[in-house]
């Protein structure tokens, strides 16, 4: 019995030095979230106003790198606010904000931020939404837009050559299907 209750205080003792661990973790990640947001903000808004004309005419070159510097950051944000998400959901404190939206809204802003980077790897990069379908869903729309980049940044990532199409279909009249499709390797 006496090895039995070292063993149970050891086991507490790694218990509690388990849950301190985990809440300085929780706590970094936190504090570096908000850091990095803060200046990946400004820097959205720095060059939002640089391509809204706010310092004047740019070459339409420069234009286009300063569009694909804005989904990347755009990007950079978002894993960010992941981050965040995944304290959240550790925790129990996971809010969703559900409305009604059309998928085919956030499938095309996502598919539009990863578009600059598919060029440059010479890839074959489609967005298929057939103009009949049906495609309004009630979802959060940041949760949404994450999963669909996720499996996007997934397929650009692991795609080396060949194609990569994104998809909405419909099979039903309450069903809407969204689907990312590569020649990648595969997850």
């Amino acid at each position: 019995t006496k090895n039995l209750e070292n063993l149970t205080e050891e086991l507490e003792t790694t218990n509690e030095k388990l849950r301190l661990s985990d809440k300085q973790k929780d706590e970094f990640i936190s504090m570096a979230a908000h850091e990095l947001r803060a200046p990946m903000t400004a820097i959205k808004g720095y060059v939002s106003m640089v391509l809204e004309g706010d310092t004047g005419d740019i070459p339409e070159k420069a234009r286009g790198f300063l569009a694909d510097a804005n989904n990347i950051n755009d990007r950079l944000i978002r894993l960010v606010n992941n981050m965040l998400n995944v304290s959240r959901i550790e925790e129990g404190r996971m809010l969703y904000q559900l409305e009604e939206e059309n998928l085919s809204r956030p499938v095309q802003a996502v598919f539009s931020q990863f578009a600059p980077e598919a060029e440059r790897k010479g890839l074959e990069y489609k967005l298929e939404i057939p103009t009949y379908i049906k495609d309004k869903v009630k979802v959060d729309p940041d949760r949404v837009q994450e999963v669909i980049g996720n499996l996007l940044s997934n397929a650009v990532k692991y795609t080396d050559k060949g194609s990569i199409k994104v998809r909405l279909g419909q099979k039903g009249r309450d069903f809407v299907r969204c689907e990312v499709l590569d020649t990648g390797c595969g997850i």
